[in-house]
């Protein structure tokens, strides 16, 4: 009864946590338009992947997806299956290969972020002529963003919200 109470806190910072993301991502509140800006669902979804299993994971990745395509123009379910499929394959890099700790975080995030960036700019701009330079001039930074945004929140998570959890030190990256 105490474990479940306990999952069932984390779910509702995890929801807090996604609507102020998502209002920060929508507004433009911090960024100007038009500007490089980090994806805030994006570390958002990261942290939960980190943190639950892989089938919450993808269920919060569905969630995020779906507040995404409700908001853009060409909005159909695309979004919903990457954030989908970002949180699935980012818990379960871990749950099967890398312990729950900061470098296996950065091993596993950067690539996933740099994997969901490119895939997002492909589905807002599709295949143009400028594709790779818009990609290394503009969403490189958005990545560097996303990241360390994503550090913040995993260094909140792992000592305020999920200490005294099922995390015990681990000791190396890879799961023995």
């Amino acid at each position: 009864m105490r474990n479940e109470t306990k999952h069932n806190y984390s779910i509702v910072v995890y929801t807090i946590v996604l609507i102020f993301a998502f209002i920060l991502q929508k507004t433009d509140i911090l960024f100007k338009p038009n500007s490089p800006a980090p994806n805030f669902l994006l570390a958002v979804l990261l942290i939960v992947s980190f943190f639950e299993s892989f089938w919450f994971s993808s269920m919060f990745g569905l969630a995020c997806g779906v507040l995404v395509d409700a908001t853009t123009v060409n909005g159909f379910g695309q979004h919903a299956l990457l954030y989908m499929l970002t949180g699935f394959f980012c818990s379960l890099l871990l749950e099967w290969l890398f312990q729950n700790n900061f470098a296996s975080f950065a091993i596993v995030s950067l690539p996933l972020i740099t994997i969901h960036q490119f895939i997002e700019m492909i589905i807002n701009s599709g295949f143009t002529s400028g594709i790779f330079s818009l990609f290394f001039r503009f969403f490189t930074v958005v990545i560097l963003y996303t990241f360390f945004v994503s550090f913040l929140l995993y260094a909140f998570f792992y000592f305020v919200v999920k200490r005294n959890t099922r995390f015990k030190k681990p000791i190396g990256i890879i799961k023995k």
